[in-house]
């Protein structure tokens, strides 16, 4: 959880029997529909088993790091966000610059912890009642690495994409590691200029020049 990514989890509460396949394997901000939000409660709850030291949560780098993510996670809280699980150091864990995994829920979008990179082991949850509001919030960030959307509609999701302003969409389960060295990657906004990979990358290589001369007189 260390890139301001979005995803996005839509249903029609008739046609998914299981919310866990919702939930993407990634993602900071996590925008969770309205109608499968109380159905995902035992997932997000279920954060609370992790116990560190464990290999799917690294440790920080550094002291400077650690403190960071305690300023965002003060501002959650300071900003009315529900703490679902963590928030604090773990203390049997002494040596080392641990933190625990840590959820909110009742986010603000505008809310400064919904608005950055927090480089750290802290996700948030939005909700939405509609895929306009959905679009929106996704959007309305300084950001746009890339992006995710599930839904028990793909033809739907799809379209959804397009219209998010990230430089990646994964679509019902489609992974960054997945992703073919002839695909371009790279980010919208703050997220980084131009594209690593595909078939205009080697183009950062090359040198262009523009030889311009009167036409007759050559």
């Amino acid at each position: 959880m260390n890139e301001t990514t979005n995803v996005l989890h839509l249903r029609q509460p008739d046609t998914i029997d299981d919310p866990l396949t919702d939930i993407l394997r990634a993602g900071a901000r996590k925008l969770l529909a309205q109608a499968i939000e109380i159905e995902a409660e035992a997932y997000l709850a279920s954060m609370r088993e992790l116990k560190l030291p464990d290999g799917r949560v690294r440790i920080l780098v550094q002291g400077f790091s650690r403190a960071k993510v305690e300023y965002f996670v003060k501002s959650a809280l300071e900003s009315g966000a529900t703490l679902v699980t963590g928030g604090k150091r773990p203390e049997h864990l002494q040596k080392g610059f641990y933190y625990e995994p840590t959820l909110f829920d009742n986010v603000d979008p505008k809310s400064e912890i919904a608005q950055n990179e927090i480089f750290g082991p802290v996700g948030v949850v939005m909700g939405f009642d509609t895929d306009e509001e959905a679009i929106r919030i996704a959007n309305e960030s300084d950001f746009g690495l890339a992006g995710g959307i599930i839904t028990a509609d793909p033809a739907e999701g799809y379209r959804m994409a397009l219209r998010l302003r990230t430089g990646t969409v994964w679509l019902n389960g489609g992974f960054g590691s997945d992703m073919s060295s002839h695909a371009p990657f790279g980010g919208y906004k703050r997220s980084g200029i131009g594209k690593e990979y595909g078939p205009r990358w080697i183009d950062e290589y090359l040198n262009e020049k523009v030889i311009s001369f009167p036409i007759g007189k050559l």
